[in-house]
């Protein structure tokens, strides 16, 4: 009973150190995961940033072959598009005669080459307007474009 005090003291000296020696290599253990997680989220972060900005850019260029760009600026920025008049304004409808002939004598690739071809010859021309010219569409076997607007 004389010894139980000092036992007592002992043991609670003891707790003291091995408790502190525990709760500083947990403390350190819970600072270097947060310090990984944090990097971990910090990463991922950055990617889906990139990923968003990826995404945006093709949404704005598939906007760009839908609309005017003037319209999609103002769409980009919340606006809403109010009609607006023009007082010269062109339509051009190109046909290609005898289309339905020529997809029916061409292979499947070279029939979308062909195609292709054509498509970036059109958009060729007009990218010199660009600021008057905008090509609405391929309807079928027919180009629209539309100037002066």
């Amino acid at each position: 009973p004389e010894n139980f005090g000092v036992e007592d003291m002992t043991f609670s000296i003891l707790l003291d150190m091995v408790t502190a020696e525990i709760s500083q290599q947990g403390v350190d253990r819970v600072t270097e995961r947060v310090v990984n997680y944090s990097a971990q989220l910090e990463e991922t972060v950055k990617r889906q940033k990139a990923q968003l900005k990826e995404e945006r850019l093709k949404a704005e260029q598939l906007l760009l072959q839908m609309l005017p760009k003037s319209v999609v600026e103002l769409l980009q920025n919340g606006k809403k598009y109010h009609p607006v008049s023009f007082t010269d304004v062109g339509v051009m409808f190109s046909c290609i005669e005898g289309m339905d002939s020529v997809a029916t004598q061409l292979k499947p690739l070279q029939w979308v080459q062909f195609l292709d071809d054509m498509c970036s010859a059109i958009d060729n021309i007009i990218s010199g307007f660009q600021h008057y010219t905008y090509k609405v569409e391929n309807i079928s076997d027919c180009f629209v474009v539309v100037t002066g607007v």
